[in-house]
C-alpha cells in the first residue's frame, strides 16, 4: 500500500525536522534570513523533484482563477508561518513547540467547517477539547532553563494557527494541482518572507552559521511535504492525517534523546498522546 509508505516517510521526516529547527533557531543571527534561505532551498528541491518525476506540467498554469486564488491565500498563511517559524524556538523546547503545534489541527477543523460546510459532531468537539487540554497541561511544564513563557505560548499559537488555516486550503489546492501544488506554496511564501528586504550580509552570515543544517532541514521539509501530499492523493485524509500527527510523539522522544529535553518528560508524553487522540477524533469524524 504506497500511501502507508508515503505517510510514514512524512512522519519520519517531520519528526527529524522538528529537532533540527531548534538548532537553527539557537544559532541564527537573523531568523527571517534563515527562513528565507530554508524556503528558497526547499523550493529548489521541490522543483527538481517535480522535473525529475515529470510532474512539472505547464498546462497547470491554465487552471481557473478560483484555483489560483486558493493557492494565493494558502501561500499568504504559509508565509506568515515561514516568516517567523524559528521565533517560536526562542521561547519553547522542540517537544513543547511540537505539542502546541497540534493546535493547527483544530484551526484546520474549524476552517473545514466553514469552507467545506462539514458537520459538527460530538467526536469533533471531544477531539478539540483533548487537544486544548494537551496545550493547557504542557503550558504548565517549566523546562530546566525556564525557556517556556506565556509570550512564547501566544506566539506559537498564532504561528500554528496560520498553518492550520493554510492546511484547510491544502485539500482544495491538491485537488486542482496535485503534487505540483507544493512548489507554489514554497515559492510564493519565500517571496513574502523576503519582503521588504534582507541584507546580503545577513544571508551570508546565516549560511556561515547554519548552512548545512538549513540545507538538511529544507530537504527533509520539502520531501516530507511532497510525501504528505502524495499520500493524500492516494488515500483518504482520515487515514493519512492521524498517522501524520504521530510525529508529535516521536518528536518528544527524539528531543529527550538528542536534545536532553527530559524535564517533565512523562507530562509531555501524555500531552502528545492526548493531542494525537484528539486529532484522530477530529479527522476520523469528518
Amino acid at each position: 500500500m504506497p500511501w502507508i509508505f508515503y505517510t510514514f516517510a512524512a512522519v519520519t521526516l517531520f519528526s527529524v525536522l522538528n529537532i533540527t529547527q531548534l538548532s537553527i533557531a539557537k544559532k541564527s543571527k537573523n531568523v527571517r534570513a534563515a527562513s528565507f534561505l530554508l524556503s528558497s532551498i526547499a523550493s529548489t528541491i521541490t522543483a527538481l523533484y517535480l522535473i525529475y518525476t515529470g510532474k512539472a506540467n505547464l498546462s497547470l498554469l491554465k487552471m481557473p482563477l478560483s484555483s489560483w486564488l486558493v493557492v494565493l491565500i494558502a501561500s499568504i498563511f504559509y508565509a506568515i508561518f515561514e516568516r517567523v517559524r524559528f521565533v517560536v524556538y526562542r521561547y519553547l523546547d522542540a517537544s513543547e513547540a511540537t505539542i502546541i503545534g497540534n493546535s493547527s489541527v483544530v484551526i484546520t477543523f474549524v476552517g473545514s467547517l466553514i469552507l467545506y460546510h462539514e458537520n459538527l459532531s460530538i467526536t469533533k468537539v471531544l477531539g478539540s477539547i483533548l487537544i486544548l487540554l494537551a496545550l493547557f497541561f504542557v503550558s504548565q511544564s517549566k523546562s530546566r532553563h525556564k525557556r517556556f513563557t506565556t509570550k512564547g505560548l501566544i506566539i506559537s499559537l498564532l504561528i500554528f494557527s496560520s498553518v492550520g488555516l493554510a492546511s484547510a486550503l491544502d485539500k482544495a489546492g491538491t485537488n486542482s494541482f496535485g503534487t505540483s501544488y507544493s512548489i507554489f506554496v514554497w515559492v510564493i511564501p519565500a517571496f513574502f518572507v523576503f519582503l521588504p528586504y534582507i541584507k546580503k550580509t545577513d544571508l551570508k552570515k546565516e549560511i556561515q552559521v547554519n548552512g548545512w543544517n538549513l540545507l538538511f532541514s529544507a530537504t527533509i521539509n520539502a520531501l516530507g511535504f511532497i510525501y504528505y501530499l502524495k499520500a493524500l492523493e492516494i488515500a483518504e485524509a482520515t487515514k493519512v492525517i492521524p498517522i501524520i500527527q504521530t510525529s508529535t510523539f516521536f518528536t518528544v522522544i527524539l528531543a529527550a534523546i538528542f536534545l536532553d529535553e527530559k524535564k517533565d518528560l512523562p507530562r509531555k508524553i501524555i500531552c502528545s498522546i492526548a493531542a494525537i487522540i484528539g486529532s484522530i477524533l477530529l479527522i476520523n469524524s469528518i
